[in-house]
């Protein structure tokens, strides 16, 4: 019995060990990242004309403050246009977005089938395309209503389109790290930068994109947005697919940056997890075998390497689990794999490996101090995983309140 006991729970083992070491694997990917990273100054020869995407849902006075940072970019002033989808926004807001010299469109997406964000992005993608008809945009940038762009955002995406790259991810800084919660959301962040964005980076597999501060050929916007599965709950991964199946491959871009707002408490993260964690339980349960026979049949890493990232569990439910197994190491010995001695390093090797992160990405002294109330922030990702395992989340677009009001002047003056 223990026999057939210690083959079955080989498997999840099997699990934590392999993720344990693509995560030590991880800190191998950044560090040659970083190595092999060159930042572009070739003169520039070619003003890529940019339209900057800014879905507003029941936004606040902040999105003024965002769209100030876009019409202040460092960049020709007639190659670039900062267009407003307006959702449930007052008209104070309205008018003084336009007033800015924002272009505004006013539409809500409530009674559409699926994720009304989704419908939002392709009837956005297709007004703008009519308002440039005359004068065609190369790219979209898309950007959330808190999103301050650095002056040069578009100045260092422009270099990166020069070269040739169709899609471009930026990298998101935090507006606030005042909270214990936002500190933790922002280690979330700096571990998605260094494991899906420049480890995969460094070894030629697909960089995952975040959602906000990344640019698109338009076409292939165009395109994309409007093949997506319009049921899923979440716009990234979503998205992401569509641009493995063209084969598109995505360039990380370290100095492309903007700064967002973390969500500042632990039931908000909550919150949102469930939608982002209930997205990617859909899509792998939709698209899984998909990519894996994707990958097989044009002989390619990417679509498999996606599928297998979309079968991970939440980074603190990994940490929650290799506590178990020294546990259940311990008691059952003769059932584990490895000894529970063994588990511990890997517990210890996967801390180690999250501090390498943070050290890495020059992370402030608040951010270690705020690991401490990591029990905490484990068991709200607990609690997301079990609710967005719910299927009647299929297609609800769940929306983070952002509540502060920062002007990229204020933000320069904190660092």
């Amino acid at each position: 019995m223990l026999q057939l006991l210690k083959y079955i729970l080989a498997i999840p083992q099997f699990y934590f060990v392999f993720y344990t070491w693509l995560m030590f694997l991880s800190v191998i990917g950044v560090i040659l990242f970083r190595v092999r990273y060159r930042k572009t100054e070739k003169p520039v020869q070619v003003y890529k004309r940019f339209a900057v995407m800014l879905p507003a849902y029941k936004a606040n006075r902040q999105l003024i403050h965002v769209i100030e940072a876009c019409i202040s970019q460092d960049y020709p002033a007639n190659k670039f246009d900062v267009f407003v989808l307006a959702q449930h926004c007052n008209e104070e807001i309205v008018s003084e977005a336009r007033a800015k010299g924002a272009v505004v469109f006013e539409q809500t997406f409530d009674d559409c089938n699926g994720n009304p964000y989704l419908h939002a992005l392709n009837y956005f993608v297709r007004e703008i395309e009519r308002y440039g008809t005359e004068n065609r945009y190369d790219a979209i940038v898309l950007v959330d209503k808190d999103n301050l762009l650095t002056i040069n955002f578009l100045a260092v995406i422009n270099q990166r389109f020069q070269q040739g790259h169709r899609a471009v991810q930026g990298v998101r800084r935090p507006l606030n790290l005042d909270t214990n919660a936002a500190c933790m959301d922002f280690v979330s962040e700096i571990m998605n930068d260094s494991m899906f964005r420049a480890a995969k980076a460094s070894t030629g597999l697909s960089v995952e994109i975040s959602g906000s501060g990344m640019a698109f050929d338009f076409e292939l916007y165009k395109q994309a947005i409007s093949s997506v599965d319009f049921q899923s709950p979440i716009h990234d991964k979503t998205f992401l697919i569509e641009l493995i199946k063209r084969n598109v491959a995505i360039f990380f871009e370290p100095n492309a940056i903007l700064f967002e707002e973390k969500t500042d408490s632990f039931q908000s993260i909550q919150n949102q997890r469930v939608r982002w964690i209930g997205g990617q339980i859909y899509l792998c349960r939709h698209n899984f075998f998909r990519l894996i026979r994707m990958g097989i049949q044009q002989l390619r890493l990417a679509p498999i390497d996606y599928a297998f990232t979309l079968s991970k569990i939440p980074r603190a439910l990994h940490v929650a689990g290799l506590g178990f197994w020294i546990l259940f190491a311990l008691l059952l010995p003769q059932v584990s794999i490895i000894s529970g001695f063994a588990w511990t390093l890997y517990l210890a090797g996967y801390f180690i490996s999250i501090l390498a992160f943070l050290m890495l990405s020059n992370t402030p002294r608040q951010v270690y101090r705020a690991l401490i109330t990591s029990p905490f922030f484990i068991f709200h990702i607990a609690v997301s995983t079990v609710k967005g395992m719910n299927k009647k989340i299929n297609g609800r677009f769940i929306h983070t309140d952002h509540k502060k009001v920062v002007t990229l002047h204020d933000v320069n003056n904190e660092s």
